[in-house]
């Protein structure tokens, strides 16, 4: 078998029914049917367990429209223990023998009847879905907060608490899985028992010499809602109801759009009681009747072994909905026509083969119970090429390195020859390095030193030059004093006193170029004096001034 065919396998009572599919081009193809007999019975006390269930509703003390999402009331319609031979059905022998595997040789236990299925289908490789019985899971339809809007911690606190409610404690994540509706109701599925499919496959892998991977677990419920999401074209406002029929039970689904809308409590009646139709036509009648279900589009029949009888039979009292077996979009699954009256009574097989395949799974991959530990384990094993390329390559590593190792040993020599020599040197030059890096520090240290004291000197050439100057100049003009003198945008700005005027002139003169800016006459003493303000340009014609 390729990698890419894969097998479902639903447990009903003691019958696996198998589908096998492959994948090819983005289409599934069903290219085989089959079922077998258990040689025993996985659970022996099942049976009795369902039964005390059916009798004694306090099992499990949770209100029915919390679990299911409907209120079971007492209706004066319910037609349930009603008889008739009109819904006097038998299930159709002739569909269930052309579907029927013989086993070639004698066998003594269910181990050694997986492991001969499993030869049969492939001997080195083989992909698997499996589901859990239908009935086997309780799902909680959990209004009266918006879910969308908590956050994860806070989600997981509000499913801990309905797990409780149920169990007696909180679960891990491999018992129970979920969804949200656009509405924000909270769609909790659970389920505290080992998977009996599971089990039997791990306790058949000892005598199976291939590899088994489990691609897929789902509820049974679970696989045939998301068989119907991928196959019709579901509106907002349409009601769905899915009709399951078992051989010893009957599960009711009922979706609004392609949202779940409701999970009815398990039907303990299924194909081999002759009232099982009017058993279930009776419960949908009832949820119309008192307006748990606001309407009803479609009835879509699954795993329907009673052929035509349970289609003409709800066709006859519902005139005005749509009844059909579950019908495949033959762009997403083909088969072929031999095939064609024996796919409606092996549904969740197919839906299982389907999600082993992971083909469009956002339809059901919400309600996967797949535990972690399996997909763990399968890591393991689950090599592509690439990784067996890899795997490969660390193998001949070892050789291909010794190899380059011995190529190359007169160079590695040689290079570590001349690393040898260059520390030799670097040593050698080390204290050398060492004197230039202080010479260099202090040459720095002094030329910012004189850095500063050329920038303390900046003029003083100039201005010692005026003041001799000026000095000089004063001492030559007899009578003429200097009282102020400062440095201004213009040039330089003098103020003196003179007892003569005609000395002003010649004080002037002394500069290169200056200006006699103002003249006042006043007294000093008791004397006449001269005061005068000149603004010199230019105190020596060169260039440094």
């Amino acid at each position: 078998m390729s990698k890419k065919e894969f097998i479902g396998i639903s447990l009903e009572g003691d019958v696996l029914k198998i589908a096998q599919v492959h994948l090819s081009k983005g289409k599934l193809s069903l290219d085989k049917l089959d079922r077998i007999t258990l040689i025993e019975k996985l659970d022996k006390s099942k049976e009795r367990k369902d039964s005390k269930k059916s009798n004694d509703d306090t099992t499990v003390k949770v209100e029915a429209e919390s679990v299911f999402g409907i209120e079971e009331k007492t209706s004066p319609n319910d037609t349930s223990n009603q008889t008739s031979t009109e819904t006097a059905v038998k299930t159709d022998t002739d569909i269930l023998s052309v579907a029927e595997g013989e086993v070639s040789e004698q066998v003594e236990s269910n181990e050694m009847l997986i492991h001969n299925l499993l030869i049969s289908i492939d001997s080195k490789w083989v992909n698997i879905g499996l589901n859990i019985s239908s009935g086997s899971t309780i799902f909680q339809i959990v209004k009266g907060q918006n879910h969308l809007d908590l956050k994860k911690k806070e989600l997981s606190v509000v499913i801990n608490e309905k797990l409780e409610s149920i169990y007696g404690d909180t679960k891990s994540s491999d018992h129970y899985a979920y969804e949200v509706r656009d509405d924000g109701t909270l769609i909790l599925a659970s389920n505290d028992n080992e998977i009996e499919l599971l089990n039997l496959i791990d306790q058949s892998k000892d005598l199976y010499s291939g590899k088994v991977f489990i691609k897929e677990i789902l509820p049974d419920e679970a696989a045939l809602i998301g068989l119907v999401r991928n196959n019709y074209q579901l509106e907002d406002y349409e009601i769905t109801g899915i009709v399951n029929l078992g051989e010893k039970t009957t599960r009711l689904i009922f979706l609004k759009g392609n949202q779940v809308w409701s999970v009815t409590p398990l039907i303990n009646e299924g194909t081999k009681s002759k009232n099982v139709l009017s058993t279930v036509y009776s419960k949908i009648l009832f949820q119309l009747d008192t307006s748990e279900l606001p309407s009803l589009e479609r009835i879509v029949i699954t795993n329907n072994v009673l052929g035509d009888s349970a289609l003409t039979f709800f066709k006859k009292n519902f005139t005005d909905i749509k009844v059909e077996n579950l019908n495949f979009d033959d762009r997403l699954l083909t088969y072929e026509s031999d095939l064609k009256h024996i796919v409606p009574s092996y549904t969740s097989a197919i839906a299982l083969a389907w999600a082993a395949a992971g083909y469009k799974n956002e339809a059901y991959k919400s309600y996967s119970f797949l535990p972690g530990y399996i997909v763990d384990r399968q890591k393991v094993f689950k090599l592509q090429w690439h990784g067996v390329l890899f795997l490969l390559l660390i193998a001949f590593m070892p050789a291909l390195f010794n190899y380059l190792y011995k190529n190359n040993l007169k160079t590695i020599n040689s290079l570590q020859s001349e690393i040898l020599r260059t520390d030799n040197q670097i040593k050698n030059v080390r204290p050398l390095v060492i004197g230039v890096n202080d010479l260099s520090t202090k040459y720095n240290q002094i030329n910012q030193q004189l850095k500063r004291l050329d920038a303390l000197n900046k003029g003083t050439d100039k201005w010692g030059k005026t003041l001799s100057l000026v000095n000089n100049g004063v001492a030559q003009v007899n009578g003429c004093w200097i009282i102020n003198m400062r440095k201004v945008k213009d040039g330089l700005l003098i103020q003196g006193y003179s007892l003569y005027r005609s000395r002003i002139p010649r004080f002037t003169d002394l500069f290169s170029k200056a200006n006699l800016q103002d003249v006042h006459v006043g007294k000093m003493k008791g004397k006449k004096v001269y005061k005068f303000t000149v603004m010199v340009q230019k105190v020596l014609n060169d260039k440094t001034d």
